[in-house]
């Protein structure tokens, strides 16, 4: 459930300080992901190695922005890692297709 990296665009528009989003993780920009549902999440792209999720993150404001996260499971220094491009309902994203 940590977050290694975000991008600039997504942290604005979420109203986050980078310094800030940096100590959070999964669980707490998802208020509707537990440990469960990310433990299935993870299985799945782990078996199928690309995902797409239908899902919520909690801005810096307090209300919830709907979200769809495109997911690959990558290798990095042999530990699997998911990498994923956010895509909000406001900004849609070129780089879809890049995954």
């Amino acid at each position: 459930g940590h977050i290694i990296h975000v991008n600039t665009r997504l942290i604005r528009e979420l109203g986050y300080e980078r310094q800030d989003f940096a100590t959070k993780t999964i669980f707490q920009i998802s208020p509707y992901i537990n440990f469960i549902t990310w433990r299935n999440h993870w299985n799945k792209l782990n078996s199928e190695g690309k995902i797409t999720l239908e899902t919520q993150h909690l801005a810096a404001d307090n209300t919830i922005r709907p979200m769809k996260m495109h997911c690959v499971m990558i290798e990095v220094q042999a530990q699997k890692v998911c990498m994923g491009i956010v895509e909000s309902e406001l900004v849609l994203t070129p780089y879809i297709d890049l995954l």
